[in-house]
């Protein structure tokens, strides 16, 4: 927290629209020394959809892979393309993009801040139609903070003393240097809290045009960004496509931007009755701001900085300290979080205990148990948030807050047992083929999406700590109930398909065609096919391997609330799709060498 409080551009859904530089709602007194930071980042998970995308275009994904990581995107932005680069600037002038590294603005400060952010779009077309590469999620945290100087002396506030509730109180404070020399020519401020949040996101766009794009339309990549210096919208630059053979359908122009506003400036006050004194005895009517002092350290202007808070003891500072060990563990693992007063000695009473899941899909948990009251909560941890404590010291309210992460497991894999084949009435007793169809589906074919969702033994619901009540997995618990079909009935020398194939070959055939006898050794080259031999190339080695391959990852870090079996329908749907289109390749490049099998006429 700065000065006045701090301004949060937040990302969310599946694209950030241009935020032109607006006001925060941060004012200062002008022409105070001061920093301004951003920090915080836009995360980014690709979508399922852009995994099913890049299974089938490896290469092309493979090209632009820079641009399709996962890794978070700093205020800086996304490198050579301008996309969601922070801006900042004092009371509409031109903005200064956030460096790699260092303070966006630094010198004396305007009467307000002013901050942006440039857009961030990225989309994948193919003929299934188009989608979002990513759901994007953080922010960028804007803060101001006083320049107090350096080695050669640093100017200091302290609160001596404070009696603050609801309404405000009296503050007491003094300003010194590091040096032990006196500040000059001080001039006292205060500045309650403003800024507040600019919503930056959009909801998540859903896949459009599915199965309605021309059937000729080429696989393309489009992600776009643009710089937005000024309070104007400046021009995009050309999208950054990936280059197709053949003309494709022009990609769909980034959403229109709706960014929208929840900031609030608050005026700042003058105490001019401190005014070149080294201490201050001020009034203020509300609990939580900001106290800076300006002043001359060896002839250079320098400013120091004190909040304070209605919650706060003797400077303002917090008195409710927690810690949770370890911050980041692996998924399952226990973290214990516990909370101390900051000053020895000072009475400390907790009230309550909540964690603020970071994935928004889930909802706050609040501590319930008998225990709630005690200075520690432990127990497992899934997903990442913060732990927050709530309590008083020495019987003012006071809470505090720890982040702890959560980190990934090895993929959760599931069992393919080999498919067994079976004869089955879903197979004609007349053998036929369809026009268009690439297999002999009444001949042999294989159900390889038929499963059931075995939670016993793969789903653990954690009973106790800040993640308690979430379930998690121990286990994939997809189940196949695959099978292979083979006509058996009909591959046999004295079936009715039988009489259709010749019984002997003649001298000169081009194709060679079956003989009755033949057909009982068709069994075996069908049943590779299908996959009974769990073969890496037939349909039931793809499935499973494709499967495992975009499932585990999903199933492992999938952490549910209620209604776990939706939750893991709706996220095995497009791995299932996917697994299916795979499978579907064995028709294509492992095609069983078979002789020349005469079918009946397809019914009519």
């Amino acid at each position: 927290m700065g000065i006045g409080g701090s301004v949060t551009i937040t990302a969310s859904g599946s694209f950030l629209p241009d935020v032109p530089l607006r006001a925060s709602g941060l004012t200062l007194p002008p022409n105070i020394p001061v920093h301004v930071a951003v920090t915080g980042h836009v995360t980014r998970k690709q979508t399922d959809g852009l995994k099913f995308f890049c299974s089938f275009f490896v290469d092309l994904c493979a090209e632009f892979a820079f641009f399709l990581g996962e890794d978070p995107v700093p205020p800086s932005g996304v490198p050579t393309i301008d996309a969601a680069v922070a801006f900042a600037s004092w009371d509409g002038a031109d903005g200064r993009r956030a460096p790699e590294s260092g303070d966006i603005l630094a010198g004396p400060s305007g009467s307000e801040l002013w901050v942006g952010r440039s857009p961030y779009f990225c989309e994948y077309s193919w003929f299934f139609g188009t989608g979002p590469c990513f759901t994007l999620g953080g922010g960028y945290v804007y803060t101001v903070h006083a320049d107090s100087g350096d080695a050669n002396g640093l100017l200091r506030a302290t609160v001596t003393r404070q009696a603050l509730g609801p309404a405000g109180g009296t503050v007491e404070l003094e300003a010194a240097t590091s040096d032990g020399s006196t500040p000059e020519q001080a001039r006292w401020y205060f500045v309650p809290d403003g800024g507040g949040v600019i919503d930056g996101g959009e909801p998540p766009i859903v896949m459009a045009n599915g199965l309605q794009s021309p059937p000729d339309s080429e696989p393309r990549l489009t992600i776009t960004g643009r710089a937005s210096a000024g309070t104007g919208a400046s021009a995009a630059p050309p999208p950054l496509s990936a280059p197709a053979p053949a003309p494709a359908p022009a990609p769909a122009p980034a959403p229109v931007a709706r960014a929208s506003s929840a900031v609030a400036a608050a005026s700042w006050t003058s105490l001019d009755s401190c005014n070149d004194a080294t201490t201050c005895h001020a009034t203020i009517g509300v609990p939580t701001g900001t106290f800076v002092v300006t002043a001359l350290v060896h002839g250079t202007s320098r400013a120091a900085e004190r909040r304070v808070d209605g919650s706060g003891g003797g400077g303002g500072a917090p008195e409710l300290q927690l810690q949770c060990t370890p911050q980041e563990v692996e998924r399952a693992q226990v973290v214990t979080c516990t909370a101390a007063p900051v000053r020895p000695g000072a009475q400390m009473v907790i009230t309550g205990w909540e964690f603020h899941p970071d994935d928004a899909h889930l909802s706050t948990i609040q501590r319930s148990d008998v225990s709630a009251d005690q200075p520690t909560w432990s127990g497992k941890m899934v997903t990442s948030g913060n732990v927050k404590v709530i309590g008083t010291v020495d019987g003012r309210p006071a809470d505090a807050t720890a982040h702890v992460g959560v980190t990934n497991r090895a993929p959760l894999l599931a069992r393919f047992d080999p498919p067994q084949a079976i004869d089955d009435p879903d197979m004609s007793e007349r053998p036929y083929q369809a026009a268009g169809e690439q297999g002999m589906f009444h001949i042999g074919h294989i159900h390889t999406d038929a499963h059931t969702i075995q939670f016993t033994g793969n789903l653990e619901v954690i009973n106790e700590g800040p993640n308690s009540a979430l379930g998690y997995f121990t286990g994939n618990p997809y189940e196949t109930l695959w099978a292979v079909h083979i006509n058996l009935s009909q591959l046999q020398p004295n079936s009715q398909l039988a009489h259709l194939q010749r019984e002997s070959s003649p001298a000169f055939e081009a194709t060679v065609s079956c003989l009755r006898s033949q057909l009982p050794s068709l069994v075996a080259p069908i049943e590779e096919h299908e996959g009974t031999t769990m073969h890496p190339k037939s349909h039931a080695g793809r499935y499973a391997a494709k499967f495992n391959e975009l499932a585990g990852p999903v199933i492992e870090r999938l952490v549910v609330q209620d209604n776990p079996l939706q939750a893991v329908d709706d996220a095995l749907e497009p791995v299932i799709q996917a697994a299916d289109v795979e499978s579907a390749k064995a028709d294509v490049d492992f095609r069983p060498t078979l002789c020349k099998l005469t079918l009946f006429p397809a019914p009519q």
